[in-house]
């Protein structure tokens, strides 16, 4: 039996997010696939962050040095557009410290969940003619995404002193 590859929608792999798994060759070429029959579809809009939210508070233990960074946390956003918190998979971080302040203002972030669209089923009638069928639109589903954490110590105020180490 064949046995499909994942897919990649928009360059990211949503395979174990999705209804079902179709290798891309099988979708496009007039080959029999076991998935084929199974409906595939279509992230029509990714899970997103709300503008306007607050960034996570700079680090007190590193205003003496004035580090900055970026922190890159992977994390699936529920349908309710809410982070999924046991997901959570750091990529990248500088230092732990700008890590623990990304997490720990992450569950206050909110966010539009990942809307499937158009579900396609495509099948093989009897002539081997792939046939396509749409289906419903507009579902929310469960979608992981890569969040960047930007940190710089903030500015303090003109003929303020250093904060005392």
């Amino acid at each position: 039996m064949h046995r499909c590859p994942p897919v990649n929608v928009r360059g990211t792999p949503f395979t174990r997010f999705l209804a079902a798994e179709a290798c891309l060759g099988c979708l496009l070429s007039l080959n029999a696939c076991a998935s084929l029959a199974a409906p595939t579809y279509v992230v029509e809009k990714p899970a997103m962050m709300i503008p306007g939210q607050p960034g996570p508070r700079y680090p007190e233990e590193l205003l003496a040095t004035g580090d900055t960074g970026t922190v890159r946390i992977r994390v699936v956003i529920s349908p309710a557009g809410r982070p999924v918190m046991s997901s959570v998979k750091v990529l990248a971080s500088p230092h732990p410290a700008f890590t623990r302040a990304a997490l720990d203002a992450l569950p206050q972030y909110r966010f539009t969940p990942a809307d499937i669209g158009e579900a396609v089923e495509c099948y093989l009638d009897s002539q081997h003619i792939r046939i396509c069928e749409r289906g419903p639109r507009g579902r929310k589903v469960a979608m992981p995404i890569d969040i960047p954490f930007r940190f710089t110590p903030p500015r303090r105020a003109s003929g303020t002193a250093p904060p005392a180490v």
